[in-house]
């Protein structure tokens, strides 16, 4: 079984390294999709053994899940690890994310903050979080951390649910794409680690951006995209 570790990144010389030099312990590749970033976040990748692919201009995160995504399905992933490139997660528990992939018992395996009692995230974050679980949903998609970046797809995920949202609502919408295609989600306890220096007001800003493109995404025509997903899916 083909594993593979996704890291979508945007300057992140400073803390990428350590990242895919642990996740290599637990897969067979890197991709490192380095979204126009202004530092050495590419070579640094590149030294630690990943594989980079480089967008010339910052797109978003939406846009370097994609072209993640598009590179693990390149290469042959039978299981694609998404994790950030921050630090914040521990990639000592890739296993613990991949296992219900691995065992074939899920599609899509998220690393939830909050099945652990972890009083370690900020409050504002909860509030934020809680907030944005209701609007997914509302949409189709019923998990307790629909914001965490830590998760795993099956073959039939990496083929069906990449994104069209370029921000970070992304991850609410593969959510949504993969409940309205029948796939499985579950959800595996992690830890966190919070940067002491991220601000509330930029987490209430992300909060009503995402909620903002959550809202355009739920009155587009993605009931008919849903429907042509189901009928994939009969295919496979």
């Amino acid at each position: 079984m083909i594993k593979v570790a996704g890291i979508p990144a945007l300057n992140a010389a400073e803390t990428i390294g350590p990242v895919i030099r642990r996740a290599r312990l637990y897969v067979d590749f890197v991709i490192v999709v380095d979204d126009g970033s202004i530092d050495e976040t590419a070579s640094v990748s590149f030294q630690a053994g990943a594989i980079v692919v480089k967008h010339k201009n910052n797109l978003g995160y939406g846009a370097a899940l994609r072209s993640v995504f598009l590179a693990a399905k390149k290469i042959g992933a039978e299981v694609l690890v998404i994790i950030d490139s921050d630090g914040q997660h521990n990639p000592d528990e890739i296993p613990t994310v991949l296992k219900p992939v691995v065992s074939r018992t899920a599609d899509i395996s998220i690393g939830s903050r909050f099945l652990n009692n972890d009083r370690k995230v900020p409050i504002y974050r909860v509030f934020g979080i809680k907030l944005l679980n209701l609007a997914t949903v509302f949409l189709g998609a019923n998990v307790s951390d629909s914001q965490s970046g830590f998760r795993a797809y099956s073959k039939a995920a990496i083929n069906q649910v990449r994104p069209s949202i370029n921000g970070m609502a992304a991850g609410s919408e593969i959510l949504i794409r993969a409940s309205y295609a029948g796939l499985q989600i579950a959800e595996v306890p992690i830890s966190c680690t919070y940067d002491s220096n991220s601000s509330s007001q930029n987490s209430i800003l992300h909060g009503l951006s995402v909620l903002r493109a959550l809202f355009i995404y739920s009155i587009s025509d993605h009931e008919n995209e849903s429907n042509e997903l189901l009928d994939n899916s009969q295919k496979l």
